[in-house]
């Protein structure tokens, strides 16, 4: 009777144990935590409601609620995940995820490639991670992304990020904005680079240089610089505060005027040229724009076309604000040209449609 009694308690024990964890597919795979399972070989689940799946994946004792997944893969903290592969077997070394609500992807490394952060270090259910690229850790060694994206290279591995059109030779654009549509850099393989901005272009510390590797001033060039329109030219300041416009007359005399140092605008009234007067907003453009037009002409005539030169459209423009709105057309760079109705030249604008 006693014997019977001992065996039913010791089935009850072994019952009890087994609701609570489980192995499936065990080859030297044990389930320890509570709720925990074990699936391959060789893996140990000792964390409370954890899971390890693979070969040698372990979930350690303190590693609640955790997951490890793949070959030679560790997850020590509470709700930490890891997928992937460490090392290989001979050298015994695992890819490990000691870090408590991340999740940490890499493969045939103990380095990851991919970690999402935890969202906060307190109970703010509003906020949101970051995403490391890389082995982005700080001087004590721990992972620590400093920005919501951080990339960060491997010894002798260039840091690149690369935004590759699916047609570079068919023409599509690579664009990266910056806070909106209207901020940003685009790659065109006809034209080159187009750089965007609703205000200025500013420049801090160092030099500018085009054409030259090592600038020697604030802007060194090494080549040619041309001024489209006889009226546009340079400014340079003298001692006494006074602004001076060299401008280059039509007999290639270079010619100085004194201009408002703030707005760069002649002291004195000087007659437009048939290159002022038009501006087109904004840039980059989602198919509809402005055309302001602030000279002495009656009207103009609007030419849109591709950079291809291909004809999108002819638009006439009166003094004033005038809106064109150009048919459906895929996101592209066009040249927006305006005549008089002789069909003399004004003025000409890239800008970027971008839908």
């Amino acid at each position: 009777m006693k014997r019977t009694i001992y065996l039913l308690l010791l089935a009850t024990l072994m019952f009890s144990h087994n609701a609570h964890s489980q192995c499936v597919e065990c080859s030297g795979s044990t389930s320890n935590g509570n709720n925990a399972s074990a699936i391959g070989s060789n893996n140990t689940a000792d964390g409370a409601g954890s899971i390890a799946i693979g070969t040698d994946a372990h979930t350690g004792s303190v590693g609640t609620n955790t997951l490890a997944i793949g070959a030679m893969v560790e997850s020590n903290s509470p709700y930490s995940f890891v997928f992937g592969t460490g090392a290989a077997p001979q050298n015994g070394k695992r890819l490990v995820n000691n870090y408590p609500n991340t999740l940490m992807i890499g493969f045939n490394s103990t380095k990851p490639t991919l970690f999402i952060s935890t969202s906060a270090t307190s109970f703010e259910y509003n906020k949101t991670g970051k995403i490391a690229i890389g082995n982005v850790v700080n001087q004590n060694g721990q992972m620590d992304p400093l920005a919501k994206l951080h990339l960060r290279a491997d010894e002798g591995e260039e840091a690149s990020f690369f935004i590759e059109p699916n047609s570079w030779s068919g023409g599509d654009f690579a664009n990266l904005f910056l806070g909106n549509f209207y901020h940003g850099i685009t790659a065109d393989t006809n034209q080159g680079l187009h750089f965007l901005s609703q205000k200025n272009y500013l420049f801090g510390a160092g030099n500018v240089g085009l054409g030259v590797e090592e600038p020697k001033a604030k802007l060194h060039v090494d080549g040619d610089i041309l001024f489209e329109s006889a009226m546009q030219g340079f400014v340079m300041k003298s001692e006494d505060g006074h602004c001076w416009k060299g401008i280059i007359s039509n007999t290639g005399i270079l010619e100085f005027q004194e201009v408002d140092c703030t707005t760069f605008t002649m002291a004195e009234e000087t007659p437009e040229t048939e290159h002022n007067g038009v501006f087109v907003y904004p840039n980059p453009s989602n198919g509809s724009f402005v055309v302001e037009y602030t000279g002495n002409k009656n009207e103009l005539r609007l030419e849109v076309t591709s950079v291809n030169g291909a004809l999108l459209g002819t638009y006439p423009i009166q003094k004033g604000k005038n809106t064109i709105a150009l048919p459906e057309i895929s996101q592209q760079l066009v040249v927006v040209t305006a005549y008089t109705t002789r069909g003399k030249l004004v003025s000409a604008h890239k800008i970027m449609v971008s839908r």
